[in-house]
Protein backbone atom coordinates (compact mmCIF):
# COMPACT_ATOMS: atom_id res chain seq x y z
CA UNK A 1 0.00 0.00 0.00
CA UNK A 2 1.10 3.48 -1.28
CA UNK A 3 1.13 5.41 1.85
CA UNK A 4 0.47 9.13 0.05
CA UNK A 5 -3.04 9.60 -1.35
CA UNK A 6 -4.38 12.74 -1.47
CA UNK A 7 -7.45 13.15 0.36
CA UNK A 8 -9.34 15.46 3.34
CA UNK A 9 -9.03 14.87 6.98
CA UNK A 10 -10.65 11.41 7.86
CA UNK A 11 -11.00 11.53 11.34
CA UNK A 12 -12.63 14.38 13.34
CA UNK A 13 -10.73 15.75 16.26
CA UNK A 14 -11.79 17.06 19.55
CA UNK A 15 -9.43 20.60 20.51
CA UNK A 16 -8.97 22.76 23.65
CA UNK A 17 -6.37 25.51 24.24
CA UNK A 18 -4.89 27.17 26.98
CA UNK A 19 -2.48 30.18 26.53
CA UNK A 20 0.59 29.82 28.61
CA UNK A 21 3.86 31.16 29.10
CA UNK A 22 6.92 29.40 27.54
CA UNK A 23 9.99 28.08 29.54
CA UNK A 24 13.23 27.81 29.47
CA UNK A 25 14.20 24.56 29.82
CA UNK A 26 11.20 22.33 29.91
CA UNK A 27 9.31 18.43 29.19
CA UNK A 28 7.08 18.18 26.31
CA UNK A 29 4.48 15.23 26.83
CA UNK A 30 1.82 13.16 25.65
CA UNK A 31 -0.47 11.43 28.34
CA UNK A 32 -3.51 8.65 27.22
CA UNK A 33 -6.78 8.89 29.12
CA UNK A 34 -10.26 7.74 28.46
CA UNK A 35 -11.83 11.12 27.09
CA UNK A 36 -8.39 12.13 24.87
CA UNK A 37 -4.76 12.23 24.99
CA UNK A 38 -3.43 15.39 26.27
CA UNK A 39 -0.40 17.72 25.01
CA UNK A 40 1.23 18.98 28.39
CA UNK A 41 4.29 20.97 29.89
CA UNK A 42 6.37 20.54 32.29
CA UNK A 43 8.87 22.84 33.85
CA UNK A 44 12.28 21.86 34.76
CA UNK A 45 12.84 24.74 36.93
CA UNK A 46 9.27 25.04 38.80
CA UNK A 47 8.44 21.07 38.42
CA UNK A 48 5.34 22.95 37.45
CA UNK A 49 2.54 20.82 35.04
CA UNK A 50 0.85 22.97 32.54
CA UNK A 51 -1.81 21.59 30.39
CA UNK A 52 -1.72 22.91 26.30
CA UNK A 53 -3.82 21.13 24.92
CA UNK A 54 -6.50 17.69 24.40
CA UNK A 55 -6.14 16.05 21.12
CA UNK A 56 -7.70 12.56 20.18
CA UNK A 57 -5.48 9.88 19.61
CA UNK A 58 -1.97 12.08 20.03
CA UNK A 59 0.14 9.26 19.90
CA UNK A 60 3.90 11.22 19.77
CA UNK A 61 5.82 14.63 20.06
CA UNK A 62 8.76 16.29 18.61
CA UNK A 63 10.33 19.59 18.54
CA UNK A 64 12.27 21.51 16.29
CA UNK A 65 13.10 25.73 16.15
CA UNK A 66 10.56 26.36 18.71
CA UNK A 67 7.84 24.07 17.37
CA UNK A 68 5.65 21.27 18.49
CA UNK A 69 5.25 18.82 15.81
CA UNK A 70 2.41 16.34 17.53
CA UNK A 71 1.37 12.83 15.55
CA UNK A 72 -2.36 11.69 15.80
CA UNK A 73 -3.12 8.37 14.71
CA UNK A 74 -6.06 6.99 13.90
CA UNK A 75 -6.45 3.49 11.86
CA UNK A 76 -5.06 3.86 8.65
CA UNK A 77 -4.11 7.90 8.97
CA UNK A 78 -1.33 9.17 10.62
CA UNK A 79 -1.90 13.12 10.80
CA UNK A 80 0.81 15.96 11.81
CA UNK A 81 -0.05 19.40 13.66
CA UNK A 82 2.13 21.77 14.51
CA UNK A 83 1.88 24.77 17.28
CA UNK A 84 3.91 26.73 19.28
CA UNK A 85 5.62 26.02 22.53
CA UNK A 86 2.71 27.56 24.42
CA UNK A 87 0.42 25.18 22.05
CA UNK A 88 -1.08 28.37 20.24
CA UNK A 89 -0.86 29.04 16.76
CA UNK A 90 -2.34 25.04 16.13
CA UNK A 91 -2.22 24.21 12.58
CA UNK A 92 -3.02 21.34 10.26
CA UNK A 93 0.23 20.31 8.52
CA UNK A 94 -0.20 17.34 6.30
CA UNK A 95 -0.84 13.00 6.46
CA UNK A 96 0.47 10.01 5.45
CA UNK A 97 -2.24 6.93 4.71
CA UNK A 98 -0.02 4.73 7.63
CA UNK A 99 -0.84 3.57 10.78
CA UNK A 100 2.33 5.84 12.44
CA UNK A 101 3.85 5.02 15.61
CA UNK A 102 7.05 7.55 15.88
CA UNK A 103 8.19 11.07 14.16
CA UNK A 104 11.28 12.49 14.34
CA UNK A 105 11.84 16.35 13.27
CA UNK A 106 15.42 17.00 11.00
CA UNK A 107 16.14 21.16 12.60
CA UNK A 108 18.19 21.76 9.93
CA UNK A 109 15.35 20.86 6.76
CA UNK A 110 12.55 20.91 9.13
CA UNK A 111 11.70 17.35 7.45
CA UNK A 112 9.23 15.17 9.53
CA UNK A 113 10.40 11.82 9.66
CA UNK A 114 7.45 9.41 10.49
CA UNK A 115 7.87 5.41 10.95
CA UNK A 116 5.06 2.92 11.01
CA UNK A 117 5.42 -0.53 12.87
CA UNK A 118 2.40 -2.03 11.75
CA UNK A 119 3.10 -1.27 8.03
CA UNK A 120 6.47 -1.28 8.00
CA UNK A 121 7.41 2.09 6.33
CA UNK A 122 9.81 5.52 6.73
CA UNK A 123 8.57 8.40 5.12
CA UNK A 124 9.29 12.07 5.09
CA UNK A 125 6.16 13.66 5.24
CA UNK A 126 5.64 16.27 2.56
CA UNK A 127 4.81 19.79 2.86
CA UNK A 128 1.65 21.13 3.50
CA UNK A 129 -1.09 20.89 0.47
CA UNK A 130 1.30 18.36 -1.17
CA UNK A 131 1.22 14.71 -2.07
CA UNK A 132 3.97 12.38 -1.45
CA UNK A 133 6.02 10.20 -4.03
CA UNK A 134 7.88 7.49 -3.93
CA UNK A 135 10.99 9.84 -3.86
CA UNK A 136 9.65 10.58 0.03
CA UNK A 137 9.90 6.68 1.05
CA UNK A 138 13.15 6.02 3.17
CA UNK A 139 12.44 2.59 4.20
CA UNK A 140 9.82 -0.09 3.03
CA UNK A 141 8.82 -3.88 3.77
CA UNK A 142 9.54 -4.74 0.31
CA UNK A 143 12.53 -4.40 -0.74
CA UNK A 144 14.09 -4.84 2.52
CA UNK A 145 12.67 -8.56 2.65
CA UNK A 146 10.47 -8.23 6.15
CA UNK A 147 7.29 -7.77 5.40
CA UNK A 148 5.49 -7.88 8.98
CA UNK A 149 8.16 -8.05 10.98
CA UNK A 150 9.76 -4.74 10.09
CA UNK A 151 9.16 -3.48 13.69
CA UNK A 152 10.19 0.27 12.76
CA UNK A 153 9.91 2.69 15.46
CA UNK A 154 12.44 4.48 17.26
CA UNK A 155 14.54 7.24 15.47
CA UNK A 156 17.15 9.63 16.14
CA UNK A 157 18.64 12.02 13.27
CA UNK A 158 22.50 13.21 13.45
CA UNK A 159 22.82 16.50 12.30
CA UNK A 160 26.68 16.23 12.11
CA UNK A 161 26.89 13.29 10.84
CA UNK A 162 23.46 13.81 8.43
CA UNK A 163 22.07 10.52 9.39
CA UNK A 164 18.92 9.17 10.36
CA UNK A 165 19.30 6.23 12.99
CA UNK A 166 16.58 3.41 13.55
CA UNK A 167 16.02 0.30 15.19
CA UNK A 168 14.30 -2.73 13.43
CA UNK A 169 13.43 -6.56 13.65
CA UNK A 170 12.82 -8.68 16.89
CA UNK A 171 14.71 -11.10 18.78
CA UNK A 172 17.93 -12.15 17.67
CA UNK A 173 17.63 -10.46 14.59
CA UNK A 174 17.24 -6.87 16.04
CA UNK A 175 19.62 -4.23 14.53
CA UNK A 176 20.27 -0.63 14.77
CA UNK A 177 20.50 1.12 11.43
CA UNK A 178 21.56 4.01 9.93
CA UNK A 179 21.16 5.71 6.33
CA UNK A 180 22.18 9.29 5.19
CA UNK A 181 19.35 11.97 5.43
CA UNK A 182 16.77 11.87 2.62
CA UNK A 183 18.22 7.95 0.67
CA UNK A 184 16.97 5.00 0.98
CA UNK A 185 17.91 2.64 2.60
CA UNK A 186 19.02 0.82 -0.40
CA UNK A 187 21.48 2.97 -1.52
CA UNK A 188 23.06 4.20 1.82
CA UNK A 189 21.89 1.88 4.78
CA UNK A 190 24.35 0.05 7.27
CA UNK A 191 24.39 -1.49 10.18
CA UNK A 192 25.02 -0.30 13.07
CA UNK A 193 24.53 -2.63 16.10
CA UNK A 194 23.36 -6.07 16.42
CA UNK A 195 22.37 -8.42 19.19
CA UNK A 196 25.43 -10.08 19.33
CA UNK A 197 27.13 -6.69 19.64
CA UNK A 198 24.92 -5.91 22.74
CA UNK A 199 21.59 -4.65 21.29
CA UNK A 200 19.20 -5.72 24.42
CA UNK A 201 15.26 -5.80 22.40
CA UNK A 202 12.02 -6.04 24.22
CA UNK A 203 10.00 -9.38 23.43
CA UNK A 204 7.60 -6.85 21.45
CA UNK A 205 9.91 -3.96 19.87
CA UNK A 206 13.48 -3.38 18.95
CA UNK A 207 13.28 0.66 20.45
CA UNK A 208 10.91 2.73 20.95
CA UNK A 209 12.59 5.96 21.85
CA UNK A 210 15.89 7.53 20.31
CA UNK A 211 17.99 10.38 21.04
CA UNK A 212 21.34 11.32 19.56
CA UNK A 213 24.22 13.06 21.46
CA UNK A 214 26.03 15.55 18.34
CA UNK A 215 28.89 16.76 21.33
CA UNK A 216 29.58 12.92 22.28
CA UNK A 217 28.70 11.10 19.12
CA UNK A 218 26.63 8.49 21.31
CA UNK A 219 23.30 7.45 20.37
CA UNK A 220 20.34 6.43 23.08
CA UNK A 221 17.60 4.45 23.44
CA UNK A 222 15.05 2.67 25.04
CA UNK A 223 12.45 -0.01 25.01
CA UNK A 224 9.65 -1.93 26.91
CA UNK A 225 12.70 -2.73 29.44
CA UNK A 226 15.66 -1.33 28.85
CA UNK A 227 17.56 2.05 28.57
CA UNK A 228 21.09 1.58 26.45
CA UNK A 229 23.63 3.99 24.97
CA UNK A 230 26.27 3.68 22.09
CA UNK A 231 29.24 5.69 21.95
CA UNK A 232 29.46 5.68 17.72
CA UNK A 233 32.74 6.41 17.35
CA UNK A 234 34.06 3.16 19.18
CA UNK A 235 31.00 0.99 19.21
CA UNK A 236 31.11 0.41 22.80
CA UNK A 237 27.23 -0.09 24.19
CA UNK A 238 26.38 0.59 27.75
CA UNK A 239 23.37 -0.44 30.18
CA UNK A 240 21.80 2.33 31.51
CA UNK A 241 18.78 1.06 33.12
CA UNK A 242 16.55 -2.05 33.03
CA UNK A 243 12.97 -1.74 34.77
CA UNK A 244 11.92 -4.62 37.29
CA UNK A 245 8.14 -4.56 36.81
CA UNK A 246 6.13 -2.77 34.50
CA UNK A 247 7.26 -1.30 31.01
CA UNK A 248 9.33 2.07 29.61
CA UNK A 249 6.66 3.57 27.90
CA UNK A 250 8.31 6.69 27.10
CA UNK A 251 11.84 8.31 27.27
CA UNK A 252 13.95 11.33 25.92
CA UNK A 253 16.85 13.22 27.00
CA UNK A 254 18.36 16.56 27.98
CA UNK A 255 21.60 17.00 26.87
CA UNK A 256 21.42 20.53 27.90
CA UNK A 257 20.54 19.46 31.46
CA UNK A 258 22.46 16.56 31.15
CA UNK A 259 19.81 13.54 32.28
CA UNK A 260 17.49 11.60 30.99
CA UNK A 261 13.81 11.39 31.47
CA UNK A 262 11.60 7.98 31.14
CA UNK A 263 8.21 7.33 32.23
CA UNK A 264 6.94 4.00 33.26
CA UNK A 265 3.60 4.84 32.71
CA UNK A 266 2.43 7.30 35.10
CA UNK A 267 5.62 8.11 36.65
CA UNK A 268 8.48 10.03 35.19
CA UNK A 269 11.91 9.59 36.30
CA UNK A 270 15.23 11.17 36.05
CA UNK A 271 19.04 10.04 35.86
CA UNK A 272 22.25 11.64 34.59
CA UNK A 273 23.83 10.33 31.65
CA UNK A 274 25.25 7.19 32.95
CA UNK A 275 21.83 5.98 34.51
CA UNK A 276 22.80 7.03 38.00
CA UNK A 277 21.23 9.10 40.05
CA UNK A 278 17.85 7.88 39.65
CA UNK A 279 15.14 10.02 41.22
CA UNK A 280 11.25 10.65 40.70
CA UNK A 281 10.03 13.55 38.84
CA UNK A 282 6.51 13.50 38.47
CA UNK A 283 3.75 11.01 39.72
CA UNK A 284 1.18 11.99 36.26
CA UNK A 285 -3.01 10.74 36.85
CA UNK A 286 -2.26 9.63 33.20
CA UNK A 287 0.00 7.27 31.20
CA UNK A 288 2.69 8.92 29.51
CA UNK A 289 3.40 7.56 26.31
CA UNK A 290 5.70 10.49 24.53
CA UNK A 291 8.41 12.95 25.78
CA UNK A 292 10.27 15.55 23.90
CA UNK A 293 13.21 17.88 26.23
CA UNK A 294 13.28 21.32 25.01
CA UNK A 295 16.13 23.34 26.35
CA UNK A 296 16.38 27.02 25.43
CA UNK A 297 19.02 29.65 26.40
CA UNK A 298 17.86 32.67 28.36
Amino acid sequence: MNPFKNTAIASAITLSFISLPSYSNSLYMVSANYSGNTVSQLSLETNTLNELFVLDSASAIDEANGTLYTLVTTPGLASIYTSDLNGDDFQFYNQLHIQSSQIKVDAQTEDIYMSSTLNGWIAIVPEPGVTGGEDDIIFDPISEECWGHCMLEAMAISQTEQKLYYSSRLGEEAIIESVNLGDHVSVSGEVVLTVEDGFKPSEYMPAKDMEYDEKKSTLYWSNDNYIQKLNVDNGKVKDLYEISAGRISAMTVDFEGKKIYWAENEELYSSNLEGKNIRLVLTHDENIISLAAVSEEK
